[in-house]
């Protein structure tokens, strides 16, 4: 789940923290509640531009702006392009 704050999403820099912490995870804390998590940065390629492509179809409105005129309907190379710019994690549950 993306972290949140009550401005919306992305305020809170995920990304390049995630990047440092070299993909050992750790506990977001919502209340008492904490899930632990691993995240391990995805390499360009095709998964990376899916995962983008997706981004974009479901929240293009609101983030393209930062995705240098690159929309969900652009070519694989236009993604390529752009992919290096936005880190993308996969996310699993648990202390890995």
């Amino acid at each position: 789940m993306p972290a949140r704050t009550p401005g919306g999403v992305g305020h809170t820099r995920p990304g390049p923290a995630a990047q440092y912490a070299g993909g050992r995870g750790g506990r977001p804390r919502t209340g008492r509640r904490t899930q632990p998590f691993t995240a391990a940065g995805l390499p360009e390629g095709e998964e990376k531009a899916a995962v983008l492509r997706g981004c974009l179809k479901r929240w293009g409105w609101e983030v393209g702006a930062f995705f240098d005129g690159v929309t969900a309907t652009s070519s694989d190379a236009e993604l390529s392009r752009i992919a290096p710019m936005h880190p993308v994690f996969r996310i699993t549950e648990g202390d890995g």
